[in-house]
């Protein structure tokens, strides 16, 4: 049972953390949607920057719902088969070919395990390499 409450209780906390996000990225669309309409006013009389404004909002509601309809009518992709253990090469080729696979698949199984931390390092490690030209000169010369 600890473990059906322990997914249960991250599955809440995901939806909270999303519901939220969305109220704040709501929030976030409301006052793009009255900044745009204040820098129409000058050029624009009231009604006309209020449609101006609404209609903007409509299409990047449509947009969105594009985009939306697109991702859910593509195909899904087909699981990764995995191959013989010779890939069909002899002898030692086929051997480190088998082995290449087998480390790539481990690997792509540990990063989708560990996404959030990925992509937490890789952000770091971006801000890091973009900050320090030092820490740039040393992997580039690390890399020749």
């Amino acid at each position: 049972m600890g473990a059906i409450e322990d997914r249960l209780s991250k599955l809440a906390v995901t939806v909270v953390c999303m519901i939220v996000a969305a109220l704040l990225t709501l929030g976030g669309v409301a006052l793009l949607g009255a900044a745009l309409y204040q820098a129409l006013l000058p050029l624009l009389s009231p009604p006309l920057a209020a449609v101006l404004t609404g209609v903007a909002a409509f299409c990047l509601a449509l947009i969105v719902v594009l985009i939306g309809r697109s991702v859910a009518r593509r195909p899904a992709s087909p699981p990764i088969a995995r191959m013989s253990s010779n890939l069909g090469m002899p002898g030692k080729a086929g051997l480190a070919a088998s082995f290449g696979q087998e480390m790539g698949l481990n690997a792509n199984e540990l990063v989708r395990a560990h996404a959030s931390k990925v992509v937490i390092a890789a952000l770091a490690a971006g801000f890091a390499m973009g900050v320090s030209p030092r820490l740039r000169r040393s992997l580039w010369q690390l890399l020749q």
